[in-house]
């Protein structure tokens, strides 16, 4: 019987929430382990974790020895032990989180997410700069494959960390099973959360490179304004923007509502008047995907991959410019036929991204470089 071609995969520096490399690693898993291959997964952590997969193809390596190891150490240290010892075939790192020296022959697959930690280094926590500066560049140079998620990404990966392009693969990120448009989302969401026919919605953690902060002054210059929701964790540099999200909460026409679940976000994005999404960089920008998916409008910076996500179907602004979101805006509240007109055509473009593809995708490349049957 042929042995089965082991993948290694970190799991120790995610945090296992609704944070977008979470959500697409484990997306991505459930699709690799959908598809009939010779893959065998090795989730590698530091800690127990709870796996969010059906039993199957994959086993849990606990190296609970080494907790107390700050864990971009542990990855350098530990983890290329742990796979010569298993004899992993290929090991998926994110972004800078790869083994930089190996100890027995393995193939090495990074996915570079974005490069907001070259790019844009003091929009990141702190907590995540320095590894991000010790090893970032290291690991595009060290990995045999490199994939990103969107065309942008690979030409500011080439541009911040010298990355070859020989070796880079665009795969595009797809949507969550299940998520699209929601019929009678406008009454769950009026009982749920208080929200009356004709909100704007946006979607992302409360941190400056969301540009919360441009989209509340820009509404402030909107005649009647409609009630603005607005959906995202606290994360980095968040407490300006909650005083400011709070002031205008006293005001009435804006609504903070936290973190949701999925199906309560899909029915938010599926009752919404319009999506706005003003983040000046984005590495793919999943939450213009998902509104589409629900027929949402969307308007959104013309930055970095939200053009190559919204296509034609989304309307776009100028980054960081509050008049020209605060004209897009006016423009779009006054037009309910062009509104009309984007859910029709986000509905389409959405269907073009899925994780069955990007799965496919990757199954390729590693059948490629290890002939799979």
């Amino acid at each position: 019987m042929k042995r089965p071609v082991r993948l290694g995969i970190d799991v120790g520096g995610l945090g296992f929430t609704r944070s977008g490399v979470d959500r697409y690693l484990w997306n991505m898993i459930a699709n690799l382990a959908a598809r009939d291959t010779d893959i065998e997964f090795l989730f590698y952590c530091q800690r127990p974790v709870r796996i969010p997969l059906p039993l199957g193809k994959w086993s849990l390596r606990v190296d609970d020895s080494y907790q107390w190891m700050p864990h971009f150490v542990w990855l350098q240290k530990r983890c290329p032990q742990l796979l010569a010892r298993d004899h992993v075939a290929v090991f998926w790192g994110q972004n800078h989180l790869l083994p930089l020296s190996l100890r027995a022959p393995c193939l090495r697959l990074l996915t570079v997410h974005d490069v907001t930690a070259a790019l844009y280094p003091r929009t990141a926590a702190k907590r995540s700069r320095l590894p991000s500066r010790l090893y970032f560049r290291r690991a595009v140079h060290a990995a045999d494959i490199v994939v990103v998620d969107s065309r942008a990404t690979a030409r500011l990966a080439q541009l911040c960390l010298g990355a070859d392009a020989s070796r880079m693969c665009v795969v595009y990120p797809g949507l969550p099973n299940g998520l699209g448009f929601v019929k009678h989302a406008r009454e769950f969401v009026a009982d749920r959360f208080g929200l009356s026919s004709g909100f704007l919605l946006t979607v992302g953690n409360i941190e400056p490179r969301k540009e919360h902060l441009l989209l509340l002054s820009a509404l402030e210059e909107v005649p009647g304004r409609p009630v603005l929701a607005i959906v995202g964790s606290p994360s980095w540099r968040s407490r300006r923007i909650l005083n400011e999200i709070a002031r205008h909460e006293k005001a009435g026409w804006v609504r903070f509502l936290g973190r949701v679940e999925d199906a309560e976000l899909a029915r938010l994005y599926s009752a919404a008047r319009l999506m706005v999404y003003p983040s000046f960089y984005e590495g793919f920008g999943l939450p213009v995907l998902e509104a589409m998916a629900c027929g949402c409008p969307v308007l959104c910076s013309w930055s970095s991959s939200l053009p190559e996500v919204g296509g034609s179907a989304a309307r776009y602004f100028r980054p960081r410019d509050v008049n020209s979101l605060t004209h897009s805006l006016r423009m779009l509240l006054r037009d309910e036929r062009l509104l009309a007109e984007m859910r029709n055509l986000g509905l389409e473009r959405s269907a073009r991204f899925s994780y069955e593809q990007a799965a496919r995708q990757l199954v390729d490349l590693l059948r490629e470089v290890l002939r799979l049957n």
